[in-house]
């Protein structure tokens, strides 16, 4: 019997539908087969004389096919989008240059005068001297959703240049303030990438929400498992799921286990101390100098030889997570990074922020300066911590207290 691949592999998802959606073509092929040849062949010859029609019902068709292919495929939680916001680009002109020197911020809003779908420029952009443009402007979605992949321009069958769907800035931010009321927005291509967080409904229809910092892929696998709950091997299951794919490593610790503290008159192989036993303990895990008051060696790796308290002693279980840097918005003086690209791994994406004063548009467009501050802290780390917590709580044993600590180092 040959080795056939489970149902749900460990991703959670299986790649993209088979589903796809007929196009407007689709459609006109259909209507061929459907009226005589007779019939349509002079509308075709002929603008005006009613094709027009046909092909305007054959657009809705493939609108409609679409909304079809994507509600089939989105709903098997194998298949659904996490969500994500629609990115492109606008055009930014003006029709005289009298104003001067004007930049136009990032942050500026633009938007659909007819659909109302807005987006955020992305990066400053200057129109210099007497300049007209058009300056070109990354620009991306509020929101995730299909309905902001807007469409830019289209040529109509009789020649015609249509406008792209962005055509209106709703807020218009300049350097120096109201620099150029003139300045206008036009859509050349179109948007895409948008994609409804149809994924986060079908959680919620199970009762169950994405946790901060947990990615869509996770999410998926945590909706596919069945309850995994409460025994030790459930606990280290979720924290694999959860912190493998950010390469953090953990360290699971039963507070009742002899290798993280043994207890006052342990047996003793030393001659003259009161638990003096010749023969040491058979249990090989046993370290009868593991318990020590002021202990000065290394009780981080591993994690051990820490108190019991009130807490511990009575039921409780520690993961100790290893410190890594995923996304430290923190700045550290002498740094080593000399360029951009220094401060971030160019497979992960992970890193730190650029330790940099005023950072001009001009190095941010070459490649990508992450943020810096006094007092940062890694925002991505702290997420997957606050995930973790947030779900331990949630699967752990009654009375039982889930205990999160940081390996210092």
């Amino acid at each position: 019997m040959p080795n056939l691949p489970p149902v749900f592999p460990p991703v959670g998802g299986v790649g993209d539908s088979d589903l796809t959606a007929d196009d407007q073509d689709y459609y006109l092929r259909l209507l061929d087969r459907l009226f005589p040849d007779s019939y349509l062949a002079q509308m075709k010859l002929n603008p005006n004389s009613g094709y027009e029609q046909f092909q305007g019902y054959a657009s809705i068709g493939e609108r409609l096919s679409e909304a079809i292919t994507r509600l089939g495929a989105n709903n098997v939680i194998s298949y659904s989008p996490g969500g994500e916001r629609a990115v492109g680009y606008v055009e930014v002109s003006r029709p005289t240059g009298a104003a001067g020197t004007v930049v136009v911020k990032a942050g500026s809003v633009v938007t659909c005068s007819v659909g109302g779908q807005d987006f955020v420029t992305l990066l400053d952009s200057e129109f210099t001297g007497a300049a007209l443009g058009p300056l070109t402007i990354g620009i991306v979605a509020i929101a995730s959703g299909y309905e902001w992949n807007v469409r830019g321009e289209r040529t109509a069958a009789n020649g015609e240049t249509l406008a792209g769907e962005i055509d209106t800035f709703k807020r218009l931010v300049t350097d120096p303030p109201y620099g150029d009321p003139t300045i206008y927005v036009e859509q050349v291509l179109d948007t895409s990438g948008g994609e409804a967080a149809v994924l986060d409904g079908l959680g919620s229809d199970r009762g169950l929400t994405r946790k901060v910092g947990e990615t869509a892929e996770q999410f998926r696998l945590r909706l596919h498992t069945l309850p995994d709950v409460v025994s030790p091997g459930a606990i280290k299951r979720v924290c694999h799921a959860l912190l493998d794919p950010l390469g953090i490593g953990f360290q699971f610790i039963e507070t009742g286990d002899i290798v993280y503290q043994t207890c006052w008159d342990a047996p003793s192989t030393n001659v003259g101390t009161p638990t003096f036993q010749a023969a040491p303990p058979t249990n090989l895990a046993y370290d009868e100098t593991l318990f020590a008051y002021d202990d000065n060696r290394d009780t981080t790796s591993p994690f051990r030889n820490r108190w019991l308290d009130e807490v511990e002693k009575r039921g409780a279980f520690i993961i100790v997570l290893e410190t890594v840097t995923l996304n430290d918005l923190g700045l550290a003086y002498d740094d080593p990074g000399m360029v951009p690209l220094d401060f971030r791994a160019a497979v992960t994406g992970f890193g730190r922020g650029t330790p940099a004063f005023d950072i001009t548009s001009a190095i941010q467009a070459a490649a990508p300066v992450y943020t810096a501050a006094y007092d940062g802290f890694d925002l991505g780390y702290d997420a997957a911590s606050a995930a973790l917590w947030q779900v331990l709580q949630e699967i752990k044993a009654g009375g039982v207290i889930a205990i999160l600590e940081r390996r210092s180092g």
